[in-house]
């Protein structure tokens, strides 16, 4: 039996803080045991950064601008999408499985944990319940920020065609997962 996608609208709405973390746990728990059928490890640290400027971060997918972090400027509303938080898959090095959320530093990455061999995929979970992916290896993935970038602190958007396109996930279950987890918080 082909598993097809959930197709009931989602109601797009602000989430606060506490939701999308809760929101990402619950994906969270779900990711892991599929994580160790596949051989692989999840975290849920799908985007960090060092210093930067005053300006949102987002990601560029296929149906436009995603939120990744807001500071204000440009602001939510110059967004298309919304991030509710994100997960990511990646062998590691140690050929340990399942949950691992202890990370070095900012500055070193997934560098000391997946093996650069191997894809990394990181999945954005968006506020429309769509899962967008990104997935890389070797150096182009290694640092937490890889995928995104950072509006000016003025919240102008440079030329975003050096950036990676985020994909419309193919991943049903996760899709339908995502979906089932945003109706409780409509």
């Amino acid at each position: 039996m082909k598993t097809e996608v959930i197709t009931t609208p989602i109601v797009v709405r602000t989430y606060s803080e506490a939701e999308k973390q809760a929101i990402t746990q619950e994906f969270l728990n779900w990711a892991i045991p599929r994580a160790q059928i596949g051989n692989m490890t999840v975290t849920s640290q799908y985007f960090a950064h060092g210093a930067g400027g005053r300006g949102d971060w987002y990601g560029v997918t296929v149906d436009g601008r995603i939120q990744v972090q807001e500071l204000m400027t440009p602001g939510y509303n110059a967004f298309e999408l919304h991030s509710l938080g994100g997960v990511v898959f990646y062998t590691s090095l140690d050929g340990s499985t399942g949950l691992n959320e202890n990370f070095e530093s900012i500055a070193s990455g997934y560098s000391t944990k997946a093996n650069p061999e191997k894809k990394i995929t990181k999945y954005l979970l968006a506020d429309t319940g769509n899962i967008y992916e990104y997935g890389a290896t070797g150096k182009s993935m290694i640092a937490f920020s890889s995928g995104f970038t950072e509006a000016s602190d003025d919240g102008q958007f440079s030329d975003d065609s050096y950036l990676p396109v985020f994909q419309q996930s193919g991943d049903v279950d996760a899709i339908n997962k995502l979906k089932e987890i945003v109706r409780k918080y409509q």
